[in-house]
């Protein structure tokens, strides 16, 4: 799509696909968002400002509030397992 917008406007690409506007938006925002090392980088980043002391569910509420990214805490809680991000005590 990011190629084609190059080269068309948006509105006519959406046209020939017969896709809503607000559908590619929406879909847009959500996806763009989610991009897993960026999601990583700034789950690692977070934990390493707060000292380790927050655990899943805080630091999914500083994602949406300083970043304004809206994810699970189930994400949030596999994530850190999987980089091994833990709570010191």
């Amino acid at each position: 799509m990011e190629e084609l917008s190059k080269e068309y406007k948006i509105i006519d690409i959406l046209g020939v696909l017969e896709v809503p506007k607000s559908t590619f938006y929406r879909w847009k925002k959500k996806y763009i968002n989610r991009e897993p090392n960026k999601l990583e980088m700034l789950i690692i980043n977070l934990c390493e400002e707060t000292k380790y002391h927050y655990g899943h569910r805080k630091i999914k509420a500083l994602l949406k509030q300083r970043n304004s990214i809206k994810v699970n805490r189930k994400t949030v809680q596999r994530i850190m397992q999987k980089l091994s991000i833990y709570v010191l005590l």
